[in-house]
């Protein structure tokens, strides 16, 4: 029997690429019920930058509105859970008013950002009843942490056949830090005549690309012509991932977390080139399936992309999965730590 059968779960996550959406279906389909409110009281464009550059007093009006609203819809519904995903804006002040109309109710936050690139975060550590995180470095620096890596979804099931594919090399993600030119230069050492490479670099607003570029450094020299301001459907990426031989992966400088796409590329059993040094800490890492590249030099062993992938044993496929990860985020007692990280 299902641990979240006839739970019921208010469940505050951005939207974010529609991973928001598989996890309430999952929860959902192991018998849970559900209600979703955006954790973004501004969605728009000039909302999010406002609200990631903590301009307070132009936005601390709406979060009061917003989460009013929310603490109202929650009363009389006697909710199990508070499931937070990456908050920033919800407080302690909010999240005290919902669990005084919902006394039995377990706070539970998820984050697969960094807590130095989320500091908000931090002020809610104290307040949670399980705070997992995939930043194995925020584990150690703080106690009552958990450690969860990120998960990959069905979509993601694919097998690891050599048969004739598009693309050579991908990368799907938003631009930031150096990713541009670093994916670019690795793309080109792993570039094979008359095969296309597929790279796609997201930004979510025309102006906040605009104010980076006049501002700050990040994006200095980064073409707008390269840059999409509307992202890839989800169909889109993964057709486009199952079409390609390599995936390039470049994490935030400030983050030591595996991203999404590492992790989506156990299921999707496709070869990683990745400059995150952590991975080969991890369960999954096997030397003919992902190669670490420094993100400084960036070589490319060209016996790595000639080799064909490895499948890994069947329980790494399963503990990674969507299935598994909402059981073990939602796991209270802490009975179910099986994730093996050497540090």
């Amino acid at each position: 029997m299902s641990k979240f059968l006839d739970k019921k779960i208010l469940f505050i996550s951005p939207v974010f690429f529609g991973y928001h959406n598989k996890i309430r279906s999952e929860l959902a389909r192991q018998g849970a019920h559900v209600d979703f409110f955006n954790e973004r009281p501004l969605n728009s464009s000039v909302g999010k930058i406002l609200l990631r550059l903590k301009i307070n007093f132009l936005i601390s009006f709406f979060v009061k509105f917003y989460y009013d609203k929310i603490i109202s819809f929650s009363l009389g519904k006697n909710y199990d859970y508070l499931f937070l995903l990456i908050p920033e804006t919800i407080n302690h002040d909010h999240i005290n008013r919902i669990k005084a109309l919902n006394p039995n109710m377990k706070v539970v936050i998820y984050m697969w950002d960094s807590i130095k690139n989320r500091p908000h975060a931090k002020s809610l550590i104290d307040i949670a009843d399980r705070f997992c995180t995939f930043d194995p470095q925020d584990c150690k620096e703080r106690d009552k942490l958990s450690f969860l890596p990120l998960f990959y979804t069905d979509d993601y099931k694919f097998n690891s056949s050599n048969k004739e594919r598009a693309f050579n090399s991908c990368f799907i993600g938003t631009i930031h830090s150096d990713r541009f030119f670093l994916v670019k230069n690795i793309a080109e050492k792993v570039k094979v005549e008359g095969k296309n490479d597929f790279l796609f670099f997201y930004c979510p607003s025309y102006l906040l690309f605009l104010l980076k570029k006049l501002f700050t450094a990040e994006l200095k020299g980064v073409p707008f012509k390269n840059i999409s301001f509307k992202p890839l459907l989800q169909n889109e990426i993964r057709s486009i991932v199952e079409q390609s031989n390599v995936i390039i992966d470049v994490e935030h400088p400030m983050q030591v977390g595996l991203t999404m796409r590492t992790i989506e590329m156990i299921g999707a059993r496709r070869k990683l080139i990745t400059t995150n040094a952590d991975v080969i800490n991890y369960d999954i890492f096997n030397a003919s399936n992902i190669f670490f590249v420094d993100r400084l030099n960036p070589i490319v062993a060209s016996e790595f992309t000639s080799s064909v992938y490895h499948d890994l044993p069947e329980p790494i496929y399963n503990k990674y999965s969507l299935v598994n990860w909402v059981s073990m985020v939602f796991d209270i007692e802490g009975s179910n730590e099986s994730i093996t990280y050497r540090s």
